[in-house]
């Protein structure tokens, strides 16, 4: 905090004695310290918050935070008065298959003398499981004019979709529009009654995620 000081000069030869007082006041310097708990090395890999104090006598602010971080408090502190403020950020899960960093500033924002401290706060990346599909039959089914229920095997190690394109035909319907892991489709056919007919859609497996893939079979249903 400033501070102030009374100085007296009196003369010292003569009558009557004269004395004259002066104020002088010296401000304070600004003090600007970032700790933070040695525990906590960072934000997790699936998203969460890491904590830093700020401790100061006077306003200071944080900046630098890349996007996928977000601050709780991004100002504080009071001109003249010593405080100390917990900082919360918050950041996203880290699914891009590296670890990041980000470089945090606080800076003061008023005073004789302005500081900045930095921390770098680091983020391993979650474990990402490049996804796997297969289907069976692989590319093509030939169904009867009966119709009937017709199997399609899928293999994989994430969720998936199924899809008929075009969208707008009823003849086949899949038993399931998704699933997860190994499992089974039953792909339920209508008669087709149509003399010398043959007719087809494409059914689409397409698993989920940040890097989908897809599998596709074409069905084909004739009637002589």
């Amino acid at each position: 905090m400033p501070r102030s000081a009374k100085v007296t000069f009196t003369t010292t030869r003569g009558v009557p004695q004269i004395s004259r007082e002066v104020t002088v006041t010296q401000p304070s310097q600004n003090y600007l310290n970032v700790s933070v708990n040695l525990s906590t090395p960072g934000f997790p890999a699936g998203g969460g918050t890491f904590s830093f104090t700020v401790s100061s006598n006077t306003t200071w602010t944080v900046s630098g935070m890349p996007d996928w971080v977000t601050p709780r408090v991004v100002t504080g502190g009071r001109l003249g008065q010593f405080t100390t403020t917990t900082v919360t950020l918050t950041a996203q899960p880290n699914s891009t298959g590296s670890s990041r960093l980000a470089n945090v500033t606080v800076r003061t924002t008023s005073g004789t003398l302005l500081l900045s401290r930095g921390l770098v706060i680091t983020q391993p990346s979650l474990t990402v499981v490049k996804p796997s599909l297969s289907i069976s039959p692989s590319s093509l089914m030939i169904l009867p004019s009966t119709g009937g229920n017709q199997v399609l095997n899928v293999t994989s190690n994430t969720s998936w979709t199924v899809s008929v394109d075009p969208a707008t035909s009823t003849w086949l319907t899949p038993s399931v529009k998704s699933g997860t892991g190994n499992g089974s489709v039953i792909l339920k056919a209508a008669p087709y009654t149509v003399r010398g007919g043959l007719r087809y859609v494409t059914v689409t497996v397409t698993t989920t995620g940040a890097s989908p893939i897809s599998q596709s079979l074409r069905v084909f249903q004739y009637c002589l």
